[in-house]
């Protein structure tokens, strides 16, 4: 008995000293078993061995003005369905790019280029995706090769243009060397760049409602919040801290003058938690602290760079804090993505509460937004789907996004149109529409012209690009607001209606003078009133006014009357009747160019099958349409002819819902289409 209580004091004593020396000497727990990782944020050096910021100055673009990119209209460029330089592989490639930097900078008027993701990608589709790295410095080979690059880099630079890339800092590729040889032994030097467990964790379903937790891989299940072709990286790590510093730090002393960085929000996990701990952690704030002390070298150099957050939120607070916490500086701006959401309703209300917002919290905490309409995402459709082709409703969100409080992202393709739904986002990132382009240059009210005419307005306009928002009147119609910069003030005047209305608006101030800058040049002012009406505004219209004196030149745009002006988008009529492939593509009316025609001969007795296709992605047919037959189009279009009654096609449509049409004579047959609301109708001549 005496020897069992000794052998028992003896083994409790050793028991005591192994625990008290694990404590003191710093002993993790097994990695793959437990969370280990404290929560603290991390003391030190953040950063241990990483590049030196050294800017090649041959190649990146010297700036007197650290925030240049308040002044930028940026161009959000799908670099896969932008141009295709070879027209072999249906892929768009970096020397597409530089064949239309003419387009970009003199038909449209941007000056900024944000590629999607260019570097050695897992993405199979011709549509490449790209986030799934699986080389970080090198241009994947189907867009082209890094001399290509660097030659874009220069071109764009020598245009006095800037450029950022889309930097992925939270996953990699499941094929990713990194990865592959984590995965491969436990005893691998790359096994803690990933979080690993054993057993699978129960509770983190973030993004994948069975777990977030993929595997198993050699008995253990490793930790990918969007899915399993795309483990994210474990930022406890100071080797994938330095790793991934490094790559942002060799593209921007290449050149690039920012980045784009996706996915901010999950860098760092708190394992603590039953998966409620995936976002906005402490240290994932102090990362991009530390980030933008890296960013502020190249500023003091004389090359000053910046960085755009994808903060996926609506939430305000959160994206200030990205922004600035306490008291500490992060990215330059966020994207914006509450104005994405109210822009699409046209919500002036939540536009205006936003706006409001971004003056009192944003600004003087030293962040800016990124506003923009759509993107690569499923965050909204593209513009001309979300308003279901009426084009004047398209115009008015452009003139809130070109004119309102933040720096635009023109999402490529929404200045021409472009269709494209959100809920598959391979929607919104089909072929540029390049036939589309070339109509609309040469017509001064198509949407191209819209966009350009507004793009010339901001550069002209310093208190549009930087000045202050305040709100004049928002109700009866009209949403007006003042911009201010110094002496510099603008008045916009938006209808936010489909009929023609006169707003009478009382100012804060009395204006020095009145002149119009956009729209027509139809007001009512006495010298010394602080009243100012504007009259017979066009349906969702826009008219802006310079409210300083010394302003002059010609309105850049006039109005466009609601329902009237050249459709945005490329029809094409498909079918039998012409070929299923390319179709044929059809033309404004002379009578009334919101509606297009084409003319095809057609042999009596034969049933022919056609719809009508917009853009590189909508097909409208039969059953869709079955409403929007339109006989009143032939008035509009002011053609003579018999209109083919709606009882002569059948009744159905056939299984793939294309229109069937068997005429009974042999002769002309007109095919008229309005985008705008989608009717048809056919003529016989």
């Amino acid at each position: 008995m005496k020897d069992s209580r000794f052998f028992l004091r003896v083994f409790r004593a050793i028991s005591i000293f192994f625990i008290v020396a694990a404590a003191f000497s710093g002993c993790n727990p097994n990695p793959e078993t437990e969370p280990y990782y404290s929560n603290d944020l991390i003391t030190g050096d953040y950063f241990h061995s990483i590049k030196q910021v050294n800017p090649d100055t041959s190649n990146s673009l010297h700036t007197a003005d650290n925030n240049w990119y308040k002044d930028a209209v940026f161009y959000h460029l799908w670099v896969p369905a932008f141009a295709d330089s070879d027209g072999n592989d249906g892929i768009g490639d970096l020397q597409g790019i530089l064949n239309n930097l003419g387009y970009l900078q003199n038909d449209l008027g941007v000056t900024a280029i944000w590629l999607s993701p260019i570097f050695r990608s897992n993405s199979t589709s011709s549509n490449l995706h790209g986030y799934d790295a699986i080389d970080f410095y090198t241009v994947d080979s189907r867009l082209g090769t890094n001399d290509d690059l660097k030659t874009l880099i220069q071109q764009v630079h020598s245009r006095g243009m800037r450029i950022i890339f889309d930097y992925v800092p939270n996953h990699v590729s499941n094929q990713h060397p990194w990865f592959i040889q984590s995965a491969g032994s436990t005893s691998s030097s790359y096994r803690d760049w990933f979080i690993w467990r054993n057993p699978r964790p129960s509770g983190w379903t973030g993004w994948d409602t069975y777990s977030d937790f993929h595997g198993p891989r050699n008995g253990s299940y490793y930790y990918g919040i969007f899915w399993e072709g795309m483990p994210d990286l474990n930022y406890d790590n100071p080797d994938v801290r330095d790793a991934m510093a490094d790559v942002f730090l060799n593209w921007l002393n290449f050149g690039f003058d920012g980045m784009r960085i996706d996915a901010v929000k999950y860098l760092y996990e708190d394992w603590n938690t039953n998966g409620s701990g995936y976002a906005d952690q402490p240290k994932t704030f102090q990362h991009w602290q530390k980030v933008r002390s890296l960013l502020d070298e190249y500023a003091s150099a004389g090359y000053a760079k910046f960085m755009v957050a994808e903060n996926w939120t609506s939430d305000h607070t959160n994206l200030v804090q990205y922004m600035n916490k306490d008291a500490v500086p992060g990215f330059h701006m966020t994207l914006d993505f509450p104005f994405a959401y109210a822009a699409a309703t046209l919500d002036t209300n939540a536009l205006n509460g936003h706006w409001q917002w971004v003056q009192t919290s944003v600004v003087p905490a030293g962040g800016w937004m990124g506003t923009f309409t759509s993107n690569h995402d499923n965050v909204v459709s593209r513009p001309m789907t979300t308003f279901n082709g009426d084009a004047a409703k398209v115009r008015l969100q452009a003139a809130l996004q070109l004119t309102g409080p933040g720096t635009p992202f023109l999402y490529y393709g929404n200045e021409i149109g472009m269709t494209g739904a959100a809920g598959n986002d391979i929607n919104l990132r089909q072929p540029f529409d390049w036939t589309g382009a070339s109509t609309q240059k040469s017509d001064g009210t198509s949407l191209l012209s819209w966009h350009k005419a507004l793009i010339t307005l901001r550069k002209e306009r310093a208190s549009l690009r930087r000045g202050a928002y305040q709100l004049i009147k928002n109700q009866g119609g009209v949403f007006a607001y003042e911009r201010s910069l110094g002496d510099e003030r603008t008045l916009v005047v938006m209808n936010t209606g489909a009929v023609q209305s006169t707003f009478s608006l009382t100012l804060t101030q009395a204006p020095e003078a009145v002149h119009t800058l956009f729209g027509n040049n139809d007001v009512s002012w006495s010298s010394g009133s602080s009243v100012i009406t504007v009259n017979n505004v066009a349906g969702y219209g826009v008219r802006v006014l310079a409210l300083e004196s010394g302003a002059t030149g010609v309105t850049l745009m006039n109005d466009i009357p609601y329902g009237s002006g050249t459709p945005q988008s490329t029809v094409s009529l498909m079918g039998t009747l012409s070929n299923w492939t390319s179709g044929i593509a059809m033309s404004p009316s002379s009578a009334d160019s919101s509606i297009l025609e084409v003319s095809r001969s057609l042999s009596g007795g034969i049933s022919y099958q056609f719809k009508f296709k917009e853009g590189s992605d909508y097909w409208y047919g039969w059953l869709e349409l079955s409403s929007a037959y339109d006989p009143t189009l032939v008035q509009a279009a002011d053609i003579s002819g018999t209109v083919i009654v709606l009882s002569q096609f059948a009744d159905a449509g056939d299984a793939n819902h294309n229109i069937q049409f068997t005429p009974a004579a042999s002769t002309s047959y007109i095919f008229l289409y309005r985008p705008t609301d989608k009717h048809w109708c056919v003529v016989l001549q």
